[in-house]
């Protein structure tokens, strides 16, 4: 059995003991939130330092978030972490995927983040997650600004047209060793290794800073028809 999917089998099969992250969306629709509640991280959400993170219990969107307190990068990038086995990874298409989701908190950044988009990633590590030399990621950037270092919440949806054979429109690829824009997108799109969020877009350069962001529910919906575009 692909235990990726037993959050659907089991709320099937016991509706009435859905967990908190788990829900029927619509007919023959799941919709899978991670929502960090007594310390669950079912995707292994991190910033990339974990020295600096926590849950903590309050202040989330609502209740707990995922918080990394002195990210020093460029722009911060919410991922699951390679290797661990959840909804949020796996053959979106054979899956039906059809959207993603996040919503996201700054409260304090050294210079600026005005101008960033948030943009989605799907990676493959082409079987060997230490070597980033195979690595195939596609992308798309979104047209909603990033957050603002106020601490307000901001959430974020990407529809992911998963049945698509051709790389769709706005989306575009990342490494992938020469493979042309439809195979880069085949090859990720039946094996996504990691679900990642970029502030900004990934193929601009941004300089270092210190940030103190926070994640809260990001979610993946399953089961439906696809749509084709993103936002």
């Amino acid at each position: 059995m692909d235990r990726t999917l037993r959050p659907t089998i089991l709320a099937v099969a016991v509706a009435t003991s859905l967990s908190p992250a788990t829900q029927a969306a619509g007919p023959g629709q799941m919709t899978f939130t991670e929502n960090f509640v007594n310390g669950n991280n079912t995707g292994g959400w991190t910033f990339g330092n974990t020295a600096f993170e926590t849950i903590e219990t309050q202040g989330g969107n609502p209740d707990a978030f995922y918080h990394n307190f002195f990210l020093d990068t460029f722009a911060p990038q919410p991922a699951t972490t390679r290797g661990v086995d959840s909804p949020f990874v796996g053959d979106y298409r054979a899956r039906g995927v059809s959207s993603v989701a996040i919503d996201l908190a700054l409260f304090h950044v050294d210079f600026t983040s005005q101008g960033r988009p948030l943009s989605v990633l799907l990676d493959d590590d082409g079987g060997t997650p230490d070597d980033p030399l195979d690595d195939c990621a596609v992308y798309f950037v979104g047209h909603k600004p990033a957050p603002r270092p106020n601490g307000n919440w901001v959430s974020y949806q990407f529809r992911i047209p998963s049945s698509s054979t051709t790389l769709p429109s706005r989306w575009a690829v990342q490494g992938c060793g020469g493979l042309t824009g439809d195979q880069a997108w085949n090859r990720v799109i039946a094996g996504v290794d990691r679900l990642r969020f970029f502030v900004g877009d990934p193929e601009l350069f941004f300089i270092f800073q210190v940030w103190d962001i926070g994640l809260d529910n990001p979610t993946i919906t399953w089961g439906a028809t696809d749509l084709s575009d993103a936002f």
